[in-house]
């Protein structure tokens, strides 16, 4: 965990974060970081002793650790929690496949699997066919936000629920994995990285910025207002979280 103010860094689990087989342990291996809505606590993905991806809650305060959902038949994927203290995720294997939020199912995953991004206690982006969706709980409606010919995944939401940064790839006009920022309906979308492969946007609590990982070269931050681009971290990371 980094103290950004403060230029601290602190220890809070002993496990790997990035690398491919054969260079890291599976038994010892996390990713796709979450803080809970208070900020108290992260959930991570990690392979369990039957060899599936289970969630699990690290308290920041004690260091108690646990499994959420204990399931030996399934992989549990890309958690992220809604303001109000929903857990969505996606389940991978049977008798039930798709996004599940608490525990209970809500639906497939057509157009494949990557955290949702909640707006609010009711709706969130999700990946689907085609492009990223706005799905409405209540109603059961799915709108489509952003679409076009390339792929769109890893969607955040900016803490004033105005704004999505996303992940664009294999599309006409793009040069790689790019993180691209738009208003939360989709308008006026700007890129912001060209070439290369980035991925994993994360808003900063004040909305300021965009952090993103870059493959193999650690983290990097995008002012929105200036559209610059600083270079944060350079050892490889595969995911990363603001606290609330």
């Amino acid at each position: 965990m980094i103290d950004v103010p403060a230029r601290e860094l602190k220890l809070i689990r002993n496990v790997s974060t990035h690398g491919s087989p054969p260079y890291f342990d599976p038994g010892n291996y996390a990713r796709e970081i979450t803080f809970n809505p208070g900020g108290s606590a992260i959930t991570f993905t990690m392979i369990g002793n039957h060899g599936h991806w289970e969630l699990r809650t690290l308290d920041l305060v004690s260091g108690a650790e646990q499994v959420l959902f204990p399931d030996r038949c399934a992989h549990h994927l890309y958690p992220s929690w809604s303001l109000d203290g929903h857990l969505a995720y996606y389940r991978n294997g049977p008798p039930q496949s798709g996004l599940f939020i608490d525990d209970q199912f809500v639906g497939g995953s057509p157009g494949g699997e990557s955290p949702v991004a909640w707006i609010d206690s009711n709706s969130f982006i999700a990946f689907g066919i085609g492009g990223l969706q706005r799905v409405d709980l209540r109603s059961g409606s799915i709108m489509q936000m952003v679409s076009g010919a390339a792929r769109f995944y890893d969607p955040a939401v900016d803490p004033g629920r105005s704004r999505l940064a996303y992940v664009r790839f294999d599309g006409p006009d793009v040069d790689g994995e790019e993180i691209w920022v738009a208003g939360i309906d989709g308008s006026n979308p700007t890129r912001v990285t060209h070439g290369g492969a980035d991925f994993k946007p994360a808003w900063s609590p004040d909305g300021k910025s965009v952090l993103f990982v870059r493959f193999g070269a650690g983290l990097s931050l995008y002012d929105v207002a200036s559209g610059s681009l600083t270079q944060v971290t350079r050892k490889p990371a595969d995911a990363v979280a603001w606290a609330p």
